[in-house]
């Protein structure tokens, strides 16, 4: 039906070789004035990769004058669709935010005026997912400039003051346009089954009269279409690059704010400062050039590839290199990361947002850890897991003894778990309840030990075949939580997960950990005398869990974490501050920004707060923190996190 490639060992649909590169200081565009034809009903597909944030960034737009025209663009970073007829402004918006610089988006635009439904008239998917828009619908039966006879632009505005000022920045791949009908994503792209990603796959359908396809496949003319039906376009400035969504190129951080240089030249070149990079490979060989001069760098002798750049113009694409590498050294690319040992890591851990009271949940597996809180109510946190069985929880917000509740978490399901009336389980009022979901497995890194403290000193075994990162240890009698984390925390100290205490020291928690057990000492926190204990313990497994610090620059461009995935749960800690445990996750806030808080360490109902800045970012290989909130970004302080995928980098989309 369409070719198959391999990549990573994985299947993969519909291989993308080329895109334009489109930068906004050159003000690089495409251009043509057509004929016309349907202006009521029409489709627009691309896959576009950002070069910077925080500015306007035109899709597509044709018309008239900044009075009088039609087309998609980023105001800002939320979509916006903007129909505007003799300075009436029909726009819509998406509240969502698009800040990510490393992954492709694929965005669909279908409009189709003839609905008598005003809603109906414009919608805009995002990786295949529609988008909710507020503002003001085209009225019934308007036509738009798209499709009319002025001028049509890809990568700036109509407008030509505006063509700097309104142009985008970054890669646009896979663009095809359809006259006359209006299709959705599922026409232009589809999930791959196995890796769970979202992929290109050929267009099979007719394109109308005006319709085309670019897929700047021709060096010469970036422009050409191969549609078939002949509507290319004149080119100003765009370039053939080899940057695609079947094979994403490092680039140029903007968003890392140890990126201090100026980033032109679609993220490749640097001036007057450092740049970071957007893909960091813990393993491998790899090679770049600066200036035409070839830089090597082996992660089994010198680590991570995480490089402070200076001033320079770099080359990350093969096809481009000047010079030649030493044999076993490659390109910086998605192609090329090493393949991550869990490809859908929806089969470990998940969070589930549910409000349909009580009944079975289904996960997608088997959990053997849920972590239960109502998000509207002041409901305690619960923790339920496979080895003290179901209806006894432990909770994370207070020091309690385990408890007993029949009408709680009263299963563990093969694909999920069921829940009875208990509102701290079942709670349908405002928001209704989120479970984190862990499946227990040496693959993930995720192991539960049971077992009774002797007061003095006992080694407790761990089937996770490496040292954990992080412990948490409760005890099921009225006792304060301990989490220790030797690489972070060090040998002696401990936080609290039902306080916010910071780190507190002491001699006795843990001697040592090893690959198979962990050396308790006389702690009562974890080993009290004849008292039963539960140990959750965490190891990191590379493109799906990542548990270290960060420390904070008190900025609202803060700290980015690169986690080597795209987080879909992530827990802070303040180290040194009397701060909260916060959780953010990918099930309450599907798209970024990720500002619903909840707190481990209290049972009050789930906020959202934009005025103090509270709030963090996911992106394809990480997080970001925009806040200044002592919680999160106090300069120089320490901060603890964990943080668990939604996809591994290699196949995940931009967010």
């Amino acid at each position: 039906m369409y070719p198959i490639g391999v990549f990573g060992g994985k299947s993969r649909g519909y291989e993308v070789t080329n895109s334009g590169a489109f930068a906004k200081e050159e003000t690089d565009h495409l251009f043509k004035s057509p004929s016309s034809s349907n202006r009521k009903t029409w489709s627009y597909s691309l896959w576009i990769k950002r070069s910077s944030i925080g500015d306007y960034h035109t899709l597509l737009s044709a018309g008239l004058s900044v009075d009088d025209r039609t087309g998609l663009r980023f105001f800002l970073d939320n979509l916006n669709f903007f129909h505007v007829v003799a300075s009436v402004n029909y726009s819509l918006s998406a509240s969502e935010v698009y800040k990510d610089v490393s992954e492709y988006y694929h965005i669909v635009l279908a409009v189709d005026t003839t609905q008598s439904v005003s809603t109906d008239r414009v919608l805009i998917e995002v990786n295949g997912d529609p988008i909710a828009l507020t503002g003001t619908y085209p009225l019934l039966n308007a036509d738009c400039y798209i499709n009319s006879t002025e001028q049509h632009k890809i990568g700036a505005n109509i407008g030509a003051l505006e063509e700097n000022i309104q142009g985008f920045d970054g890669y646009m791949s896979e663009i095809h346009f359809i006259d006359g009908q209006r299709l959705l994503s599922s026409n232009f792209a589809e999930t791959n089954t196995i890796t769970g990603k979202w992929e290109a796959k050929p267009y099979e359908g007719t394109y109308g009269s005006n319709g085309f396809y670019l897929k700047f496949q021709n060096a010469g003319v970036p422009g050409a279409d191969s549609s078939g039906e002949g509507n290319g376009f004149t080119n100003s400035g765009v370039i053939q690059s080899f940057d695609t969504p079947y094979n994403n190129l490092c680039t140029l951080n903007t968003i890392d704010p140890l990126t201090t240089a100026t980033i032109t030249n679609n993220s490749l070149t640097a001036t007057g400062g450092n740049a970071k990079i957007t893909i960091r490979p813990t393993t491998g060989k790899w090679y770049y050039e600066k200036d035409g001069i070839g830089v090597e760098h082996d992660c089994g002798i010198s680590g991570t590839l995480d490089p402070t750049l200076t001033s320079g113009t770099f080359t990350f694409a093969e096809s481009e290199w000047a010079g030649s590498p030493t044999a076993g050294f490659q390109e910086i690319s998605t192609r090329n990361l090493a393949e991550p040992d869990i490809i859908n890591s929806d089969n470990y851990f998940k969070s589930l947002v549910y409000d349909d009271g009580a009944g079975s949940k289904i996960v997608g597996f088997q959990p053997d850890l849920v972590w239960l809180k109502s998000r509207g109510s002041a409901f305690s946190n619960k923790l339920v897991d496979s080895i003290r069985g179901v209806t006894k929880f432990i909770s994370s917000d207070s020091s309690i003894a385990q408890g007993i509740e029949a009408t709680g978490l009263t299963s563990f399901n093969v694909d999920g778990f069921t829940v009875g009336a208990d509102t701290d389980y079942s709670d349908t009022t405002g928001l209704g309840m989120v479970a984190m979901c862990w499946k227990k497995a040496t693959i993930s890194g995720f192991d539960i030990v049971q077992y009774t403290g002797n007061g003095t000193s006992q080694n407790i075994g761990h089937s996770l075949g490496v040292a954990p990162s992080l412990i948490i240890f409760k005890s099921l009698s009225s006792r304060n939580w301990a989490v220790t984390s030797q690489p972070i925390l060090g040998s002696n100290f401990y936080l609290t997960l039902n306080a916010t205490f910071p780190k507190t020291d002491n001699g006795s928690l843990v001697n040592n950990v090893t690959t198979t057990q962990i050396e308790l000492g006389s702690f009562v926190g974890n080993n009290a005398n004849a008292e039963s204990f539960i140990a959750y313990m965490f190891a990191e497994i590379e493109g799906f869990s990542k548990i270290s610090s960060y420390l904070g620059n008190n900025d609202v461009d803060g700290p980015f974490i690169d986690l080597g995935f795209k987080p879909a749960f992530v827990l802070i800690k303040s180290v040194v501050g009397s701060f909260s445990w916060y959780m953010f996750d990918n099930e309450r806030n599907p798209y970024n920004p990720e500002k619903s808080l909840l707190q481990a360490n209290v049972a009050s109902a789930e906020y959202s707060s934009l005025v103090a800045g509270e709030y963090i970012d996911f992106v394809s290989t990480g997080f970001k923190i925009r806040s200044v909130s002592g919680a999160f970004n106090v300069s120089g302080a320490e901060y603890m996190y964990m943080a668990f995928a939604e996809d591994p980098f290699k196949y995940t989309r931009a967010r």
